[in-house]
């Protein structure tokens, strides 16, 4: 009798082991998602220059300007079983808008050991950015939605590159600095607006709306009457 309750106990404590690591892999497993949508519309603009710093440290001179930006419309989005590839409409610098963008296939891929500097990024992007980290410690600072890379110029001055990302997996912000006094050389940023509640924010200010115009009517109402 005692040798069969070690045997239950044994078969108990073995399927708790396993069912522990099977959770385990499965929480590290994680899956992603996209979160740029067809036919979506992105913009980015520089707004700040040291031209004079960027060749010193970079080695060559700047082929854009304060103010000039950066267009991108996503034409199609196909879920590729290691990636997406999104094909997109792109407008470099000082491209003319009047004339169709350039077709560009960019290939994201899902799983972080693959990761590459992008405009997007698979949500959620806090953890995508931190199995980044975790696979190139050596490589990469992580810090929430921020991920930055300390690099040598051909000219073997160090900089570093930092990129911050919203939800949604899009680009905000992207800056590169001098290395050694953290001087900033460029900053490029999104001109698009986010809207930080999603549809529930614009439902709030639809109501408000319609409560200031009607509080704005019937006080008009009440003025009459009362000459």
């Amino acid at each position: 009798m005692k040798r069969k309750n070690k045997i239950i106990l044994a078969l108990v404590f073995l399927n708790v082991v396993v069912f522990c690591l099977w959770s385990n892999g499965f929480v590290k497993a994680q899956t992603y998602s996209l979160g740029v949508k067809e036919d979506k519309e992105y913009i980015w603009e520089v707004t700040y220059l040291d031209s004079s710093l960027f060749g010193r440290i970079l080695g060559y001179e700047p082929n854009f300007d304060v103010g000039d930006r950066i267009r991108v419309i996503i034409r199609e989005i196909v879920d590729v079983e290691t990636y997406w590839r999104i094909t997109v409409y792109f407008w470099d610098y000082q491209t003319d808008w009047a004339q169709q963008g350039a077709i560009e296939n960019i290939e994201l891929y899902k799983m972080a050991a693959q990761y590459e500097h992008c405009i997007f990024l698979p949500t959620p992007v806090d953890s995508f950015l931190e199995s980044v980290g975790d696979q190139f410690p050596a490589d990469y600072q992580v810090d929430g939605f921020k991920i930055s890379q300390i690099l040598k110029s051909e000219i073997d001055k160090e900089y570093l590159h930092e990129r911050t990302y919203n939800n949604d997996g899009i680009l905000e912000t992207e800056a590169v600095y001098e290395y050694a006094n953290t001087r900033l050389i460029i900053k490029v940023e999104a001109t698009f607006m986010m809207i930080p509640m999603g549809i529930y924010f614009i439902g709030f200010i639809l109501l408000a709306s319609i409560a200031i115009i009607f509080i704005s009517i019937k006080n008009k109402k009440y003025s009459i009457k009362m000459l």
